[in-house]
């Protein structure tokens, strides 16, 4: 098989066809919204970044001058939620400061198939580091990744065994997992639970590492998500080479030969961000990485992964009810998305396999859970998501549905908290700030839409 590129394409709204995976460009729009309609306001479209936008890395390359940028939508009716609560007066107060950043999608059920309303608050006003909200994305990739090898004929599954080479080395010597209570091995599926259920970085690591760095930008671009830009792995050097590297990898059927994908070294140079230079340069002073030393300089992003609250919410609609009109098609089997759905649902705390004996509360990875339970009892609701956390940017991308009414929506949102300027310096303030905030609008949301039915 080809390992160069994938060349699978999904149906998006808005994208005209999507036959060549070629990268996207920074100024093209992102596509509409996979929605009915959208309240009160439309959402405008972006302006387009002037051409000629800097290259990450790229010697030579002018610096583009800042688009006119159009102002971003506040929905009346989700910052009327927001303001009618005091826990949001400080964030709603300076909203730039927190680059503060919500998509609602209701979902309600109606006579003639479900109505469905989208709610934009500052969607994609600037630039925010989604974390570990981008895992997804690798669980997708994977996915793909097993089927397209079984479609060729491949004896591989979720539960294949999987190995991994180190560079320069004829064995594969990293294949056991003794978290994996059903054979001990590495697996796709386990990997998947520990990353969706926990967000654990190696897993993600391996999961990049099996699809590959070109393989799974341009497979996400494929599918109609144009704005993923995934540069690097969880943790590790800082050197983009060693980024684009990926080791060899055995898979291991319990019957016939072994499938190898060979160490790749991608030759992919991402389209810059939609951003000027300016606007990726966070903070005063950052510690680094390698030296542990403190730089008095902003820290700059465009290296770092990225991908907009659009594509985030996309993605959680894709996977949660790719029975609406628009939504991206993942071509995912069904015994695949049923994997993944679990994984994105279950209560770490009381999983079988891996099991957290220590875990004390599984419920803290699902952020707006707390206020949600506030207005419904957890056995009516259903919480499909996947949040982040790092460099101060908090956020929560999830499907949530009440079992009994069947009302539902999904939710993406952000919030920055960093007052002293400092990044890497783990001197946030996710308590005061961000988790508050996580939670009141959960709150907020569940009382409006899953309660009293608002929001269409």
């Amino acid at each position: 098989m080809s390992w160069g590129r994938t060349i699978a394409c999904a149906l998006a709204v808005g994208l005209a066809g999507c036959s060549s995976p070629a990268p996207p460009s920074a100024s093209t729009p992102a596509a509409d919204g996979p929605v009915a309609r959208t309240a009160d306001a439309p959402t405008p479209e972006p302006e387009p970044a002037a051409e000629g936008a800097e290259l990450a890395g790229a010697e030579g390359a002018e610096p583009a001058p800042e688009p006119a940028a159009a102002p971003p939508v506040e929905d009346p009716w989700l910052r009327g939620l927001m303001a009618e609560h005091k826990g949001f007066r400080k964030v709603l107060a300076d909203p730039e400061r927190y680059r503060m950043q919500v998509l609602v999608t209701v979902i309600m059920p109606g006579e003639d198939g479900p109505v469905v309303v989208e709610h934009p608050y500052r969607v994609d006003a600037e630039y925010i580091y989604p974390a570990s909200a981008i895992k997804t994305f690798a669980a997708v990739g994977a996915l793909r990744t097993l089927a397209q090898l079984a479609d060729e004929g491949q004896r591989v599954g979720l539960d294949t065994p999987l190995a991994y080479c180190e560079t320069g080395r004829e064995r594969c010597t990293i294949d056991h997992d003794e978290s994996n209570l059903e054979g001990g091995t590495i697996t796709v599926g386990h990997e998947i639970r520990k990353m969706q259920l926990v967000s654990n970085n190696v897993s993600f690591n391996r999961l990049y590492e099996l699809v590959g760095h070109r393989e799974l930008n341009e497979m996400m671009w494929a599918l109609g998500f144009e704005s993923v830009r995934i540069q690097h792995r969880m943790y590790g050097v800082q050197d983009p080479l060693a980024q684009r590297t990926t080791p060899r990898v055995e898979l291991r059927p319990a019957k016939g030969k072994a499938v190898v994908i060979p160490e790749r070294v991608s030759d992919l140079e991402l389209p810059p961000l939609p951003f000027t230079p300016d606007q990726l340069l966070l903070g005063v002073a950052y510690i680094d990485d390698e030296t542990h030393s403190r730089v008095d300089e902003p820290l700059g992003f465009a290296p770092k992964n990225y991908v907009s609250i659009r594509d985030l919410h996309r993605l959680a609609l894709a996977i949660a009810r790719p029975d609406l009109p628009g939504v991206p098609d993942l071509g995912l089997t069904p015994a695949h998305r049923k994997h993944l759905l679990a994984s994105m649902t279950d209560n770490p705390a009381e999983s079988s396999n891996p099991v957290y004996a220590d875990m004390d509360n599984g419920l803290r990875y699902k952020t707006m859970i707390g206020g949600m339970l506030e207005e419904l009892p957890i056995t009516r609701l259903r919480y499909v998501g996947k949040a982040g956390r790092a460099y101060g940017f908090h956020l929560d991308n999830a499907y949530i549905e009440d079992t009994k009414t069947k009302r539902a929506m999904v939710v993406t949102a952000v919030a920055y908290a960093n007052a002293n300027g400092v990044l890497n310096d783990n001197a946030y303030e996710y308590d005061g700030i961000t988790r508050p905030f996580l939670r009141n609008l959960g709150q907020v949301l569940a009382r409006a839409v899953l309660v009293e039915g608002e929001g269409t």
